[in-house]
């Protein structure tokens, strides 16, 4: 395909530190894992770039397109007009300032595009900025031994089976047990509840909650806070846990259509009460506690990585560490074609086996593994990253991006 070079005013695009996001998405076209950030525009400062000119249906073909020009660094796409522009200039130079656009074509820079198999060291090196395949020995490791690993929650499959079938199944929590409660309210309605765990991996810690599995009506607790435009019921929760102490934040509901957070509080007045929307999620955060910290303060920021197969988002963490605790293999040495395909075994085991993390090698091992107390120290595979899959939502990879 001949491209036409063309020459066109553009504008200076600045790194939004707080809001911008590297994703890691795989791209069929090319079998390749390529690393994507999105970037946004200020029209205060506007110079000439040179770019290439594309007519693309999706965004993942914009990407595929900018992977096979070795001079370009970043793409504008238009979602509403089909158009993609390569452009050769990577925006590190520009100033942070922070604002959003809407209805506008977004400008996302390539970081790295090389083929998923093979390339395990570069796209972790560049998202994560450390060589994760070439680790410490064993024996610059902290020290630890099997008698120090860390609580961690159990799992229930038949949990997994009934919360799964209930909440949205690309939206994850780790299940520990069913506890049904149902009673009589003065508004004639049953509940039931699912006691669950959830990473709340800004402050690597983990939650036990009740998950409200049935039921529109809960009493006992009074609004402390709105939040509009909340991502998934994670960052929900989170704000609840950064209001714990001060506003004594004890539940969440987390409106999927509107993305409509809402913090609660306890109180003993029995005619306060919650009437919950259509597709309203409520949680009730029991306790949180430290999880495996000293394993983790090490790990760069989570990643986010989008699954084309399910159409989800999960984010998950890479761990630097060679010798991890709380892990308990669920398969055996599997083939995995890629660090993709190693991952999407542990999601497709989920919900059967309580898969969360995952050890894949170069040599292509894949190691599946949930999360279980008492379990002896795991050495990671030699030459491999090992990831824990924290949390999944619907999604996809333009809005995550946008």
């Amino acid at each position: 395909m001949i491209m036409k070079i063309i020459v066109f005013p553009f504008f200076c695009a600045f790194i939004q530190l707080a809001l911008s996001e590297k994703v890691l998405i795989y791209l069929n076209a090319t079998d390749s894992s390529c690393v994507v950030e999105r970037k946004v525009f200020d029209f205060s400062n506007i110079f000439r770039l040179q770019f290439y000119l594309e007519e693309s249906c999706s965004f993942l073909d914009c990407i595929a397109f900018c992977c096979k020009e070795e001079t370009c660094k970043s793409v504008l796409y238009s979602n509403r007009e089909g158009t993609c522009l390569l452009i050769q200039n990577s925006f590190d130079d520009c100033h942070s300032k922070q604002f959003r656009l809407k209805n506008q074509p977004q400008l996302y820079a390539v970081h790295t595009c090389n083929q998923s198999a093979s390339a395990i060291p570069d796209v972790m090196r560049t998202v994560q900025e450390e060589e994760l395949l070439l680790l410490p020995p064993y024996d610059n490791l902290s020290n630890s031994s099997d008698e120090e690993t860390l609580s961690a929650s159990e799992y229930s499959p038949e949990a997994s089976e009934i919360l799964n079938g209930d909440v949205q199944r690309n939206e994850t929590y780790s299940v520990v047990q069913f506890d049904v409660e149902s009673e009589e309210s003065a508004d004639d309605s049953d509940y039931e509840t699912a006691q669950c765990s959830l990473a709340i991996y800004q402050l690597l810690e983990e939650c036990l909650i009740n998950f409200l599995v049935k039921g529109e009506v809960i009493s006992g607790y009074k609004v402390i806070l709105h939040y509009s435009n909340v991502e998934h019921m994670e960052i929900c929760a989170y704000y609840c846990r950064m209001n714990w102490d001060e506003d004594r934040c004890g539940a969440v509901s987390f409106l999927i259509s509107e993305r409509n957070c809402t913090l609660y509080k306890f109180t003993h007045d029995e005619r306060a009460k919650i009437r919950l929307k259509k597709n309203e999620r409520f949680i009730e955060i029991i306790t949180c506690y430290d999880d495996r910290s000293n394993e983790r303060l090490q790990n760069a920021s989570p990643l986010r990585y989008y699954f084309p197969k399910t159409e989800d988002v999960c984010i998950v963490e890479f761990y630097k560490q060679r010798m991890l605790s709380s892990w308990q293999i669920i398969d055996g040495t599997t083939n995995a074609s890629s660090l993709q395909d190693c991952m999407e075994k542990c999601r497709d085991n989920e919900v059967p086996n309580g898969c969360t993390a995952f050890n894949f090698s170069k040599k292509r091992m894949c190691f599946l593994f949930r999360k279980e107390s008492g379990t002896s120290l795991y050495a990671t595979l030699s030459e491999s990253v090992f990831g824990q899959i924290l949390f999944c939502f619907p999604g996809d990879v333009t809005d995550i991006l946008n």
